[in-house]
Parts: structure tokens; C-alpha cells; sequence
């Protein structure tokens, strides 16, 4: 069976012009991939990039995403960087003030974590810890009615 010739759609996800999202196979990160090229590149972002720039990629170097979507393969939203620039783009980014949910991200709603020093919202922690909590008496609960049942 013959597969469609495009497997993306243009989808408006917030940034200066429309990504490009990949609707096929993506790998374990969320990356869009195909078969290997005959460079052996399976990421389509990166084979999106080279081929509208006429150049490889320099080993060692990554794609980074400017609009923040992994699954986009639209050439313009991405740009090459030595991984060192990927890292300080990437902490730029993390200086948001609000989280993904609206809390802000300052003061004592603010946590520094890890060797990469994530920023992390307390408020959704806070949530998150409660939530595994309840899920985690609901097994034990049910584990009990089951053996005295």
C-alpha cells in the first residue's frame, strides 16, 4: 500500500508562522522520523533543515526548535547550534514567568532543581504529589476490599 505523500499538517502553535507537524511515526523524544535517508538521517526536522539550506548538519551539532514543538518540520522555525548554544537557548526559555497552567513561576512558587537547574512550579508539584498520593491510597483501597471480599 502506498503511503500519502505528506504526512504533516500547518497547525497556527503560537509562533511567528505555522509549524509544520508531523502526523507520522515520531521516535521516543517526540522527534518526527521516516526511513533513514541516504545520509542516514531518520529526523525529519533535520532533514527539513538541509534541504533547505543545501548543507549537512555538522556532526556534533544540534536542531533546535524555535517555536517549541518537536514535532515540527517547518525549516524556518529551525536553526543549528553547537550543543552549548542549544543549552543556553534552552535556559533562556526557562526564565517564563508563568508555568503551563498560569501559576507564577516566582518567590516561593519557584523551585531550582537538578544539575541543569530546571525551574519547576510548587503550586503543580504540590498537585502532582497529591494526586499520586490519592491514586496510591485508591490501590491499597482496593487491594483491601479485594482480599476481604
Amino acid at each position: 500500500m502506498a503511503r500519502p505523500k505528506n504526512v504533516w499538517v500547518e497547525e497556527d502553535r503560537g509562533y511567528e508562522t505555522p509549524c509544520h507537524i508531523w502526523k507520522g511515526a515520531c521516535d521516543s523524544h517526540g522527534y518526527p522520523v521516516e526511513r533513514p535517508d541516504e545520509t542516514g538521517e531518520r529526523q525529519l526536522h533535520r532533514r527539513a533543515w538541509v534541504q533547505k539550506h543545501g548543507v549537512p548538519i555538522p556532526p556534533g551539532y544540534h536542531a533546535h526548535h524555535k517555536c517549541r514543538v518537536k514535532a515540527c518540520r517547518n525549516p524556518d522555525h529551525i536553526e543549528v547550534l553547537t550543543p552549548l548554544e542549544h543549552r543556553r537557548q534552552h535556559h533562556m526559555q526557562a526564565r517564563k514567568t508563568h508555568c503551563k497552567r498560569g501559576h507564577r513561576l516566582d518567590g516561593d512558587n519557584l523551585e531550582i532543581v537538578g544539575k541543569d537547574r530546571l525551574h519547576r512550579c510548587v503550586t503543580c508539584r504540590r498537585l502532582r504529589d497529591r494526586w499520586h498520593a490519592q491514586k496510591l491510597r485508591d490501590k491499597k483501597a482496593a487491594e483491601a476490599t479485594q482480599k476481604a471480599g
